[in-house]
């Protein structure tokens, strides 16, 4: 998945540990996509080792970034 977003301009910032409390695992944010989007994708397990989660997104504006956030510091998956 770097190499496709690699080719359309997007460099790494790098990996970060991710912990919202209940996943635990890395995001990775890449910008200058396409010139002037930056994507974050997160990685993780629940705390429990039952699931593992990604959760990708795009943001161009600020109100995509807010978005992001809250994406980031509210999902919550239940089986």
């Amino acid at each position: 998945m770097t190499g496709d977003l690699a080719a359309h301009g997007c460099v790494s910032t790098g990996r970060e540990p991710f912990d919202d409390g209940l996943h635990v695992g890395v995001w990775e944010t890449f910008t200058g996509c396409g010139g002037e989007a930056t994507y974050v994708i997160v990685g993780a397990n629940d705390n429990s080792g039952t699931y593992s989660i990604i959760v990708a997104a795009q943001a161009i504006s600020d109100a995509d970034f807010d978005a992001v956030d809250r994406v980031l510091s509210s999902f919550y998956a239940s089986y």
